[in-house]
C-alpha cells in the first residue's frame, strides 16, 4: 500500500483532531448538560476527518474505498448526533428513550451494512474514477441507497436539528437571539459543505469538504457550552423587571444547574450572581428543599456570616408538555421570624406571669376560705359554694351535718390550746380522709363543724356521721393526743325535708344538735319534722 501525503490530507487530519480536541474537552465537562451528545459528534466527526486523511492519502483505489467505509462510521452518525445534541438543547427528553434511539439509527445502521458489501450490489458506489484535479482524489458514483438512506436520511436529521435550534429562539429572551443566530449559522456550515460536494460544484472534483465544516461547527458548540455557558445554560425566562425585584429568583434547569438569576438571589445567598450560573444550588437546605417540595412552600436556614430564613416557593416551567425546569422564589422572612420569636418570648413570659398571678391568687383564694389552723374550708366558702349549689337546684337531695365537740372547753383549760388545737386538726383529717370529692367540710368556729353532703338520704347520712363518731371515740395512740376516747355530738337537716336553703338547713341541724347534747352528747341526731322531736340514736 503507497501513500502520497496532499494538503488535502493534511486538511482532512486538522479537521479531525480539531473534533478530536473538543471531544475530549466535552468529555472532561461531562457533567454539564447538552456535553454527552456533542462528546458523541465529536467523536464521530473525528472518526470521519482521520478516516478522510487516510482516504486521501493512500493510492491504491481498493484501500480508498476501504478508507471511505471506514469514514461511513461517522459519515451515518454525524447528522444523527448532531439532531440529538439540538434536541438536548431544547430538553426534549422523550427523544433520549431507548426506543426511540434504536429507531432513530436504525438506517445508519442498515447504510453501514450495504457500504461493507457494496462489492456485491453496488447499492452505494457504482463507480470509482480518479480526480482530473489530481491531489490523489477520487470521483465516487453513488448507487440509490447512498441518495436514499445516506443523503435523504442525513439531510433530514440536520433539517430536524435546525428546527429545533429555531424553535429555541421562541423561548430565549431578546438578549440571547443573537447567539442563536449564530448557532443556526454554524449548523448550516455543514450543508453548505455537503452540498457543493454533491453538487460538483467543488473547487476540486471529488472533494468532500462536510467533516471540515462539520469539525467547524464543533468548535462553535464547545465554545457556547464551555465558555459563553449559553448552549446549555438555556435562559428559559429573563425580563428586566427581574433585576430589580426584592425577591430572590433562580430559574433551574431539569438536573438542578442554576441557569439564570437575579441580584436579589445572589444577596441572599452570599455569592456574585454569576458565580451561580452553571453550579447547583449553593446551599444543602435549598438543594433538599428542592428534592423533597414541589410547588408547597417550605423555609429554610441559610448558612452564613448572619442567620438567614428564606421562605422558599418552587414552580414548574412549562411550554405544551415540555417541562423547561423550575422557577425557584426565595423571600428573606428573616425579621419576620425574629419578630414572632421575640414575640413567643413575649408571650410566653406573659403567660408564666400570668400563671403565676394566677397562682397568687388561687393561694390567697385559699386563705380566704380556709380555716389556718385546721384547713379545712371556713364560712364563708360554706356560704358562697353551698348557698350557691342550693339556689341553683344542682342538688337534687343533701344532708347538712352540724359537729361539736364535746367538752371542748374542758380540753383546753386541763391540756392547754396547743391540745386543744390538735384535736381539731385530728377531727379535720378525719372528716376530710372518710368523706367524698363532692363533700364539702368546714370549720364554722370554736369546735363547731359543718359537712355537706350531696346526694344523701337520711339513712346514709347517720351511717356515715356515726362512723365517723365511732373513730372519733376511739383515739389511736399514732394520733399523739392525752385522750384514749373523745366524742361529739352531731345534727343531721335533710333538703329538701328540711329547708331549701342554707340559713334554714343549719337551723334545722343545730336544733337536732341540741337535742343530741340534751341526750347525752356523743351521739347523732336527725332533725325533727314539724311538730316533731328529734330522733335520738341510740350511742
Amino acid at each position: 500500500m503507497s501513500f502520497l501525503f496532499t494538503p488535502l490530507a493534511a486538511l482532512a487530519g486538522t479537521a479531525g483532531l480539531l473534533a478530536a480536541g473538543t471531544c475530549l474537552l466535552s468529555l472532561h465537562n461531562s457533567r454539564q448538560p447538552g456535553s454527552r451528545w456533542l462528546t458523541w459528534l465529536m467523536a464521530a466527526v473525528a472518526l470521519w476527518g482521520f478516516g478522510a486523511a487516510m482516504e486521501l492519502s493512500v493510492q491504491d483505489v481498493a484501500a480508498k474505498v476501504a478508507w471511505s467505509k471506514f469514514e461511513y462510521l461517522g459519515t451515518l452518525t454525524t447528522p444523527v448526533l448532531f439532531m440529538l445534541l439540538a434536541a438536548d438543547y431544547n430538553r426534549l427528553e422523550r427523544l433520549f428513550r431507548r426506543r426511540t434511539l434504536a429507531l432513530l439509527f436504525a438506517p445508519p445502521t442498515v447504510c453501514f451494512l450495504l457500504a461493507l458489501t457494496n462489492a456485491w450490489h453496488g447499492l452505494i458506489w457504482t463507480s470509482f474514477t480518479p480526480s482530473p484535479a489530481g491531489h490523489n482524489l477520487l470521483i465516487y458514483g453513488h448507487g440509490p441507497a447512498f441518495w436514499l438512506g445516506v443523503v435523504g436520511y442525513s439531510h433530514l436529521a440536520c433539517l430536524v436539528a435546525g428546527l429545533f435550534l429555531l424553535r429555541a429562539l421562541h423561548i430565549f429572551p431578546r438578549q440571547y437571539r443573537g447567539q442563536a443566530w449564530l448557532l443556526l449559522a454554524a449548523a448550516l456550515l455543514p450543508w453548505a459543505g455537503n452540498f457543493l460536494y454533491l453538487s460538483g460544484l467543488s473547487p476540486l472534483a471529488g472533494l468532500d469538504l462536510t467533516p471540515l465544516c462539520f469539525a467547524l461547527t464543533g468548535v462553535v458548540l464547545a465554545l457556547d457550552l464551555f465558555y459563553f455557558k449559553l448552549l446549555c445554560l438555556v435562559p428559559i425566562a429573563r425580563a428586566k423587571a427581574l433585576e430589580a425585584m426584592g425577591d430572590g429568583v433562580l430559574v433551574l434547569d431539569p438536573q438542578g444547574l442554576v441557569v439564570d438569576a437575579n441580584p436579589a438571589a445572589g444577596q441572599l445567598l452570599g455569592q456574585p450572581t454569576p458565580s451561580l450560573i452553571g453550579q447547583p444550588l449553593p446551599c444543602p437546605a435549598l438543594q433538599a428543599a428542592l428534592e423533597t417540595a414541589d410547588a408547597a412552600p417550605c423555609e429554610v436556614v441559610v448558612p452564613g456570616t448572619r442567620f438567614t430564613v428564606l421562605d422558599v416557593r418552587l414552580h414548574r416551567l412549562h411550554e405544551g408538555d415540555l417541562t423547561l425546569g423550575r422557577l425557584m422564589v426565595l423571600r428573606d422572612i428573616t425579621e419576620k421570624r425574629l419578630a414572632e420569636a421575640a414575640l413567643f418570648e413575649a408571650n410566653r413570659a406573659l403567660k408564666a406571669r400570668v400563671e403565676e398571678v394566677q397562682a397568687l391568687q388561687a393561694e390567697l383564694h385559699e386563705q380566704v376560705v380556709r380555716d389556718p389552723l385546721t384547713g379545712a374550708f371556713n364560712r364563708r366558702h360554706l356560704e358562697e359554694t353551698a348557698a350557691t349549689r342550693l339556689a341553683q337546684g344542682r342538688m337534687s337531695a343533701a344532708a347538712l351535718v352540724l359537729i361539736d365537740i364535746d367538752r371542748f372547753k374542758e380540753v383546753n383549760d386541763r391540756h392547754g390550746h396547743a391540745t386543744g388545737d390538735a384535736v381539731l386538726q385530728y377531727l379535720t383529717a378525719l372528716l376530710q380522709d372518710s368523706t367524698r370529692t363532692d363533700d364539702i367540710v368546714c370549720r364554722i368556729g370554736g369546735e363547731e363543724f359543718v359537712v355537706l353532703l350531696p346526694g344523701t338520704h337520711a339513712e346514709e347520712a347517720i351511717e356515715a356521721v356515726e362512723r365517723w363518731r365511732q373513730r372519733f371515740s376511739q383515739v389511736p395512740p399514732e394520733a399523739g393526743l392525752p385522750f384514749e376516747a373523745l366524742g361529739f355530738s352531731a345534727g343531721i337537716a335533710l333538703f329538701p325535708l328540711h329547708g331549701q336553703h342554707l340559713q334554714t338547713l343549719l337551723e334545722a341541724a343545730d336544733t337536732a344538735l341540741y337535742a343530741a347534747k340534751r341526750g347525752g352528747r356523743n351521739r347523732v341526731c336527725l332533725a325533727p319534722l314539724p311538730n316533731q322531736s328529734a330522733t335520738v340514736p341510740t350511742p
